[in-house]
């Protein structure tokens, strides 16, 4: 039986390239749950091994996401915002997008539930 490749933090991000910066509309922390207009935001990262591209975060109300762009091919990751104790973290099946203040970090939970060692970024 063939098992699909298994795919690292370092390997999921071999494939970024630099992408254009979007800044959107920033969201107001006064609208109410019923009347939430959606916001976005564009952010660039610099990894601590130079590579270089540009997260964007969506929001409405309670629902949280962050689009990470993956491979030559401009396909992306789109991770759901989870309960952190610090910062804003988010994740898609094992890999997880973890952000405090300007610095970040993605890596992948193992079989155990430990997580791999991650690559950093910084917000540009």
């Amino acid at each position: 039986m063939k098992h699909a490749p298994r795919l690292s933090a370092t390997m999921l991000l071999a494939g970024l390239g630099a992408c254009a910066s979007l800044e959107g509309p920033q969201s107001d922390a006064s609208d109410s749950a019923m009347n939430t207009v959606p916001s976005y935001r564009a952010l660039s990262y610099t990894c601590e091994d130079g590579r270089k591209f540009t997260v964007r975060y969506l929001n409405n109300g309670n629902k949280h996401v962050a689009i990470l762009p993956v491979g030559i091919d401009a396909s992306e990751l789109v991770l759901d915002g989870i309960p952190a104790a610090s910062g804003a973290r988010y994740a898609a099946g094992s890999f997880v997008w973890w952000t405090k203040g300007r610095q970040a970090t993605l890596y992948e939970h193992t079989n155990v539930g430990r997580p791999e060692a991650g690559i950093s970024c910084k917000q540009d």
